[in-house]
């Protein structure tokens, strides 16, 4: 039996568990391998859980969010010390009667640019930098939170932050994206021709940019060596500017230098190359693992598949998967019989499935709702057919936080229409009492990144597939006491659980049912 929250080390505020946190604590601490999966619903309490793992064993431990959003919670609520990427901290040196002013190339730069990158020596770093201020802090935590690509930028190009005991994924389902994103890089001909580099013969195939990686790599970094010595001796505005970028230059190649083919994808935009991670798994250990003895992944989502995608053995980790706590009448999941959504569907169907959602909408006027369009296309088609247009909010690709915002202070019948809200936002209560989903969000089956991926596994577009409408499902249900039903429109769903079944986590499933008709909306408590 563990002692109440506050005496493992929680704020005062935490005096009771949750139901399903001991065991979650006991699941890692007594697991016999180094992995740990927790498989933790919505509302079960997951900053808890990994905060007071950490002062209940000792461990020194480092949280990675995915969102700066889930960064500040944790930080807001927990006695952890708190790191961002460099861009987040403002560089005084490059700052107008700072040290180094004459280097400044925009108002407002951050550390990410501050000379000390290149080699000259700034004062402040020693005290007075907020970053290295903050870095040193960082280096001195029992517990420590940041985001992915604070931590691998640190720990591959920085300094690193010390030994820890544990590492804890939250939102683990997004760790194979954010390595991804990490270890994806960009060249153009004008990098190129700017460091000296003659382009490959062939830039359309990974072999001839990992053969010429390989032919330029030794002279590319002696260059290198050679210009950051002129400018540790001194040097002007323009050879900085030369050297950052003949180090992003480097740091391209070097990761070419010695893979092989099918571990990258090369796409080419124009005169720009971009250089994609095929397989995560052969580079998580190095960027994000880094040999710390405990790791946890934690998400409502989170799956074996995802362990497989990280390159991992699921058998290898010690899974926990806990029941959802929210009742499942409160946050049915329901399959309305409607049409087979996707290119195939022709102008009955489509106005079968607008009718459809017009009934929904009608029955539905005393409470707010979203629906997931999966593209703009169908969100713009609602918003022009619909006999509820005039309260359809439709943002832009570029306006989703402003139309958010305006949702929110919305009254009753107002109704978000967007395919870009499955993840990244939470409409707990009467926010949101309501989703329709008009199709299984199957990846674009023609980006180049999927094809590639999907020659190697089959069943990826699945996996992302599930993962979308898993996340989609929950943006409206975030405590026991909230109510929000979904509703989903494509027939393909049925299948799609049937044959996918292992992709998606139990508290999904012990919620989904399949109807004929529009279900009545439950009663307003």
């Amino acid at each position: 039996m563990l002692p109440p929250p506050v005496a493992c080390g929680a704020p005062s505020t935490f005096r009771t568990w949750r139901a399903g946190q001991p065991e979650a604590l006991c699941a890692v601490v007594d697991a016999p391998t180094r992995v740990s999966g927790l498989v933790l619903p919505t509302g079960a309490g997951k900053s808890l859980i990994t905060t007071t793992l950490a002062t209940l064993t000792g461990w020194r431990t480092v949280i990675l969010t995915s969102t700066k959003a889930l960064q500040d919670q944790v930080g807001e609520a927990f006695p952890v010390t708190d790191l961002r990427g460099q861009s987040n901290y403002p560089c005084v040196a490059l700052q107008l009667g700072g040290l180094f002013q004459q280097y400044r190339t925009s108002a407002g730069a951050g550390c990410d640019l501050g000379p000390c990158k290149v080699g000259l020596r700034c004062p402040l770093r020693d005290a007075g930098c907020a970053y290295f201020d903050a870095l040193g802090a960082a280096r001195r935590a029992p517990v420590l939170v940041t985001n992915y690509q604070a931590w691998m930028a640190q720990q591959v190009y920085g300094e690193g932050l010390g030994t820890f005991d544990c590492l804890v994924c939250d939102e683990a389902h997004a760790a194979p994206d954010e390595v991804a994103q990490f270890l994806a890089s960009t060249l153009s001909l004008k990098d190129l021709a700017e460091a000296g580099l003659p382009a490959p013969d062939d830039v359309e195939t990974m072999d001839a940019w990992i053969d010429w990686a390989d032919q330029q790599y030794a002279g590319l970094k002696r260059q290198v060596d050679r210009l950051g010595e002129q400018v540790k001796l001194g040097a002007g505005p323009s050879d900085v500017q030369q050297l950052r970028g003949w180090r992003r230059t480097l740091g391209v190649v070097e990761r070419l230098h010695g893979a092989t083919a099918e571990q990258w994808l090369v796409t080419v935009e124009g005169q720009t190359f971009h250089f994609h991670p095929l397989d995560i798994g052969a580079h998580v250990e190095s960027v994000l693992f880094h040999d710390i003895p405990h790791v946890v992944l934690t998400s409502a989502t989170l799956t074996r598949k995802t362990a497989e995608t990280l390159g991992l053995d699921p058998a290898t980790v010690t899974w926990h998967e806990q029941p959802s706590t929210f009742p499942v009448e409160r946050r049915p999941i329901v399959h309305v019989q409607t049409a087979r959504i996707d290119h195939r569907l022709d102008h009955t169907g489509t106005q079968l499935w607008l009718a459809r959602v017009d009934q929904i909408l009608r029955a539905r006027r005393d409470r707010k709702g979203i629906i997931h369009t999966g593209s703009y296309a169908r969100a713009k088609l609602i918003y022009g057919y619909s006999e509820f247009s005039n309260d359809l909010i439709l943002p832009t690709s570029t306006s989703t936080r402003s139309a958010v915002a305006v949702f929110r202070a919305a009254g009753p019948g107002t109704v978000l229409v967007s395919p870009a809200l499955t993840t990244g936002f939470d409409f707990p209560d009467d926010a949101c009492e309501f989703q329709i989903i008009l199709k299984v969000p199957w990846p674009d089956s023609r980006e180049p990144v999927m094809v590639a991926r999907t020659q190697q596994d089959k069943s990826y577009p699945a996996y992302v597939a599930m993962q979308a409408l898993v996340q989609a499902v929950g943006r409206g249900m975030r405590s026991p006491s909230d109510r929000c039903e979904t509703l989903i429109l494509d027939d393909h769903v049925r299948w799609f659980l049937q044959t996918y079944r292992a992709f998606a986590p139990q508290w999904f499933l012990d919620a989904y049912r399949s109807s004929r008709t529009i279900p009545a909306p439950p009663p307003r408590l």
